[in-house]
């Protein structure tokens, strides 16, 4: 036999001593850590080095360069910002701003787009075409492009002297006009209801307006005309159950002349009867000024001004009230339609709900009075006198005379000064406008395809299915089609609202004072560089994780609960 060799034996403790470097979870851990100190270094030699040159600049980063005066001026401030304000009125101005353009861009592109998504299905071929050329080109064309040209070929062509709606004039307007449109109504409400009626009821209610302006115009409008018009519309109304000689299918129009020949007769007495209790001044016709509501020029967009007044409280308290009622009215109908299957019109009965409401707080807050005393002046010279005493020395300014009325709001008609400038109302500047325009039909383009889309991913056995339940397309686009395309719909149209968010950025372009372009000044100004781009972009870094968090909830909604 051979003599096997000495082979050195090692101890199993040793053998295991070095096993951990062969261990796979050893190694990527060491890894991670060993990049993780390289990453760490890297980025202190930065610190360490910025710091030392702007050190040697004098430009250490801090926040209290904040408390300085600013010295920038603002197209887009409120009245309580100047030149004199500190860098962060100036920083809040341009968040404010942004907010502004990015909570009414939302909205509007969401709306603008649902409806241009509903039209690229259409089957119309007009509707369906031009809605495809609207996405295609708006599309294609960078943002960038387009926010110059609604600004410098849209809003800088419009004419110097202010476009106003309407011109201003003198109207006279006949109360008759307004139990013929209650009639009107009320005809095509019973209509609708009552699927027995005759057809063209609702045409003959119309024609009959016409009619019954004629009458007036050539013979007057004397109780006798009033009279001898209702009772022949009593004819009329009753004349097709008597009589064969009216063609067949026009029974309906008929009626519906005799229903507003007879209405007309209610309404005038009705009128008649508030111009006896003084609550009409004249019971034929209401005469105004027409002022203008609405100004549009290069200046900007000026629109009527919403004032609250001392009795808006109880007012505002009745309104809340009525919303929480009508939610709660919108959510029990709403169930009573899954318990029984009736449908129910449940938003009309909300929205019933909310102006019965109002109506009553309105009236409410009227009956409420005004105080008897008011404090004039601030500080050590405030003294308290009574409200009339100081409406007869003219104590009060135009806006504490607004304060100190009946009503608990009013809606204050715009004016201008001599020099041109808004001193009553709220105004748009074409900055804003321009700004919002782009972002909105920009993004809707976007947001019509992604409609699209979800619509056409909803199988077409639906739809079908509630043609065969007897529902119209209105009511199977929203009540079949929609809800479920909205699974399909949100987690692309969340990107659609954080790029909205983010090129607002682009106002710049345009000189619109958002927050990139007040930033920015701050640092050129202040020199604090990285504590500028900072605040910058947590500020939409912030916008961008609210929307994000709030479209994944609601996706998180809509999505179907599986197992």
């Amino acid at each position: 036999m051979s003599k096997s060799k000495n082979i050195p034996h090692m101890p199993p403790q040793e053998a295991d001593t070095f096993a951990f470097l062969r261990d796979l979870r050893f190694i990527r851990a060491a890894a991670q850590i060993i990049f993780a100190f390289v990453v760490v270094f890297l980025l202190v030699a930065m610190w360490v080095s910025v710091s030392g040159a702007l050190q040697e600049k004098n430009l250490v980063p801090g926040f209290e360069f904040l408390s300085r005066r600013s010295g920038i001026p603002i197209n887009e401030a409120p009245e309580s910002y100047s030149v004199n304000s500190t860098y962060q009125d100036a920083f809040l101005v341009g968040v404010r701003n942004t907010l502004r353009i990015v909570s009414v861009g939302l909205v509007s592109a969401t709306a603008l787009g649902i409806l241009l998504g509903i039209f690229l299905l259409s089957s119309n071929w007009l509707v369906r075409t031009i809605s495809r050329v609207y996405v295609e080109i708006l599309r294609n064309t960078p943002l960038l492009v387009q926010l110059i040209f609604w600004y410098f070929v849209v809003m800088l062509g419009l004419p110097e002297n202010d476009i106003t709606l309407p011109n201003e004039s003198v109207l006279i307007v006949p109360l008759r006009y307004i139990p013929y449109l209650v009639t009107i109504i009320a005809v095509w409400i019973v209509t609708v209801r009552v699927g027995t009626l005759p057809q063209r009821l609702v045409t003959g209610a119309v024609t009959a307006v016409l009619l019954l302006e004629i009458a007036f115009r050539y013979m007057g409008d004397s109780y006798a005309v009033i009279i001898a018009l209702a009772v022949v519309g009593a004819g009329l109304f009753v004349l097709p159950r008597y009589t064969d000689s009216i063609p067949e299918g026009w029974e309906g129009f008929v009626m519906g002349i005799g229903i507003s020949f007879a209405a007309q007769f209610v309404g005038h007495v009705i009128l008649d009867g508030l111009a006896g209790m003084g609550i009409l001044e004249n019971a034929r016709f209401v005469y105004g000024e027409v002022l203008p509501a609405f100004y549009l020029g290069r200046s900007g967009f000026v629109y009527p001004a919403f004032a609250i007044t001392v009795n808006f409280m109880l007012f505002g308290i009745a309104l809340v009230i009525g919303l929480i009622v009508a939610i709660a009215a919108y959510v029990y109908f709403g169930q009573v339609t899954i318990r029984t299957g009736k449908p129910i019109p449940r938003l009309l009965y909300a929205l019933g709900i909310i102006l019965l409401f109002g109506i009553v707080g309105w009236f409410a807050a009227k009956t409420q009075g005004l105080p008897e005393e008011v404090t004039i002046g601030e500080g050590d010279s405030a003294q308290v006198v009574t409200l009339e005493q100081a409406r007869t020395e003219e104590l009060l300014d135009a806006e504490e005379l607004i304060r100190y009325n009946t009503a608990p709001f009013l809606i204050r008609i715009p004016e201008r000064n001599r020099f041109g400038r808004v001193e009553i109302g709220s105004e748009l500047t074409p900055f804003y406008m321009a700004l919002l325009l782009g972002l909105v039909i920009y993004t809707s383009a976007f947001i019509g395809e992604i409609v699209r889309a979800g619509i056409q991913a909803v199988p077409w056995g639906q739809v079908e299915a509630s043609r065969a339940l007897g529902l119209s397309n209105a009511q199977a686009l929203r009540m079949i089609v929609l809800p479920q395309a909205l699974r399909v719909i949100i987690p692309p149209m969340g990107n659609q609202y954080l790029n909205l968010a983010k090129n607002s950025s682009l106002a710049a372009a345009i000189a619109y004072a958002d927050t990139y372009m007040i930033g920015t000044t701050i640092m050129n100004q202040s020199g604090q560089s990285i504590t500028g781009f900072f605040l910058v972009l947590v500020v939409y870094l912030t916008m961008s994780l609210i929307i994000s968090l709030v479209m994944n909830y609601i996706n998180g909604r809509f999505q179907l609960v599986t197992r």
